[in-house]
């Protein structure tokens, strides 16, 4: 399996920054205007990870995945519109959360043009949509939210297809404002 250079050092700069935002204000992490940048899984793949709270209530999450592999490639991007609810527990430094969602997903694979028996039918769209429902660990002190994902997910192109049980781990630095 073959995987992408820039792959690797965007995951060893994600790595790095848990570091650099631990300055960033500490305030509560659902809160309208926060946003945070990590790794984590959704509707389209796994990747990158983008989280913004539209209000306290409210929030979006992106993901966006590209990989290689000796088959070819593949990049995915996935939405997903969150409802934050209420506190379970809030104590120091963690307090859980619960959210449910809905997100969509495009994803775009090329086979590899350079195998002697390259086929274009190996090329292909896909897109699902998936609801959420999701269990928050938001530590305080860091900011990180740490949030374990149930999605199940209904394939649309280029075929249906239903899957009941899928999970996706998601991890989001959560310490930065709006501009």
């Amino acid at each position: 399996t073959r995987r992408s250079p820039e792959l690797h050092r965007i995951v060893a700069a994600l790595l790095a920054f848990p570091t650099i935002s631990m300055a960033a204000d500490k305030g509560p992490i659902r809160q309208a205007g926060r946003f945070g940048i990590g790794l984590g899984g959704g509707t389209a793949g796994a990747g990158l990870s983008a989280k913004y709270f539209m209000a306290d209530t409210t929030a979006l999450q992106a993901t966006l995945d590209a990989n290689t592999w000796s088959g070819g490639s593949w990049v995915g991007l996935g939405a997903d519109f969150l409802m934050e609810m209420p506190a379970i527990a809030d104590a120091e430094p963690v307090e859980v959360g619960w959210n449910v969602g809905a997100g969509v997903g495009v994803g775009l694979w090329d086979g590899d043009d350079s195998h002697k028996d390259y086929d274009s039918s190996n090329d292909g769209i896909g897109v699902g949509v998936s609801g959420i429902a999701g269990i928050e660990l938001n530590f305080k002190p860091v900011p990180i939210d740490l949030v374990v994902e149930y999605r199940p997910s209904l394939g649309i192109i280029p075929g249906i297809g239903l899957d009941l049980v899928e999970f996706t781990v998601v991890v989001d630095v959560v310490g930065f404002d709006e501009p």
